[in-house]
């Protein structure tokens, strides 16, 4: 059973929905406001499933 997630995305008004939406449902939510603090997040945390933005800045980026 998935307990707890992790959000990176850089836009903040998404990871605020997102982790309100998911603390209401009962998971443990990590949040990353970009791809570096969340590759250093991951790294010190021990997370079930990862939903992250495809296409950050400075991070490259899908059909550029």
């Amino acid at each position: 059973m998935i307990k707890k997630i992790m959000i990176i995305d850089d836009i903040e008004d998404i990871l605020d929905i997102f982790k309100r939406l998911l603390v209401d449902k009962g998971f443990g939510v990590s949040i990353a406001n970009n791809g570096t603090a969340g590759i250093e997040l991951f790294k010190g945390e021990s997370v079930d499933i990862v939903i992250t933005d495809i296409d950050m800045p400075w991070m490259g980026c899908f059909g550029c």
